[in-house]
């Protein structure tokens, strides 16, 4: 009817997202900012699919806290449909940042961080 009726609106420039997207990246980890670069390149090199497609930022944050070196540690936290599709680069980018090879096979300790508790696992029994 002839009720008045009062709006407002918000006005956002484009720099300030740009400085929120700046600040959040400076927030990410290393490992978590290469992850984020590879979703991207993949994004772009597969057509455009959207980069949270790829991998979503939980995700991200999943693989920097248990950093999975292998394809079948990948795929518990991603599934078999990325691992398949991606699993290759990301591994790649895990090994190279964990400063790890392939499995070497010789019972050598590696550490997982998890929200601020550290795991030692170890493929040798200790007595």
């Amino acid at each position: 009817g002839n009720r008045p009726v009062k709006l407002t609106s918000a006005i956002h420039s484009q720099d300030s997202g740009d400085r929120f997207k700046s600040a959040k990246r400076n927030q990410m980890s290393n490992l978590e900012a290469k992850l984020d670069d590879l979703r991207r390149t993949i994004s772009s090199r597969n057509g455009g699919v959207f980069p949270h497609a790829v991998l979503s930022t939980e995700q991200i944050s999943l693989l920097n806290c248990h950093t999975p070196t292998t394809i079948a540690e990948l795929e518990k936290l991603i599934g078999k449909v990325k691992t398949d599709k991606y699993g290759s680069d990301i591994i790649e980018v895990m090994r190279s940042e964990t400063g790890s090879g392939k499995d070497s096979g010789d019972g050598a300790k590696r550490q997982k961080k998890d929200k601020g508790v550290v795991f030692v696992e170890s493929s040798e029994e200790e007595g």
